[in-house]
């Protein structure tokens, strides 16, 4: 009897780690599902091509990256690479100036670099062509401030008093981090908001196989971010 008794109770022992075990799959499963559908349907894959995005992306000559642009995050701030289209053509640039924003470009103990609203922006990001060019040269500003200086003479309406240009309401200021060879805000001006694809969520270098993109993304509960931004 006691022996009975005891089997009984191992058997339905064992069947409730299956079902438990069970269950745990299933909402795994479930979870990976929903994960991918999300973010399927709330990003736009894009294509790195060219070099303006150095050091970000494609430092491997000829292996081109991808970015992930969430297409419902519209909450702009200084930094955020986006995608952007102009003459249907995508570009992908980082922001460093918002509506209302007074940016120029101005030469700092040799060296061009951003300013913003009276002050001086560090960018740790952008692309430094090694001690083998000149001062100047060094970060590719040389050639933004060439680009830029004859866009603000083609559009004098748009500078303040003082020949700074003014970012309007429903536009950013982008730049590529290779400042040397991208083409952006410096030669075509300030993007419209509206023309903004979305912001870069997350980035795929060509290294990286889909199936450890998306482990990481899921496992590390990275689709929060996802809903977040939908939300």
């Amino acid at each position: 009897m006691n022996k009975k008794s005891f089997d009984l109770k191992k058997v339905t022992f064992d069947k409730l780690c299956l079902n438990l075990l069970s269950n745990l799959i299933f909402v795994y499963c479930f979870i990976i599902a929903i994960a991918l559908i999300i973010f399927s349907t709330s990003t736009i894959e894009c294509e790195v091509t060219g070099s303006s995005m150095k050091p970000t992306y494609n430092m491997e000559k000829g292996k081109n990256d991808y970015v992930y642009v969430n297409k419902y995050d519209n909450e702009y701030d200084y930094c955020d690479v986006i995608v952007v289209y102009t003459d249907n053509e995508p570009l992908i640039k980082r922001i460093v100036g918002l509506p209302g924003d007074i940016i120029d470009i101005v030469k700092v103990n040799g060296v061009y670099m951003l300013e913003r609203n009276g002050e001086i922006v560090e960018e740790n990001y952008i692309f430094d062509n090694g001690a083998f060019c000149e001062l100047e040269e060094r970060n590719g500003m040389n050639e933004t401030v060439v680009r830029f200086d004859e866009y603000k003479d083609n559009n004098k309406i748009l500078l303040n008093k003082d020949g700074k240009l003014v970012i309007r309401e429903d536009e950013v200021f982008a730049l590529g981090d290779n400042r040397k060879v991208s083409s952006d805000s410096s030669e075509r001006g300030a993007f419209k908001i509206d023309d903004i694809a979305g912001i870069v969520e997350r980035d795929r270098f060509h290294d990286e196989s889909l199936i450890d993109f998306y482990y990481d993304y899921i496992l590390n509960g990275e689709f929060f971010v996802t809903i977040a931004n939908i939300l």
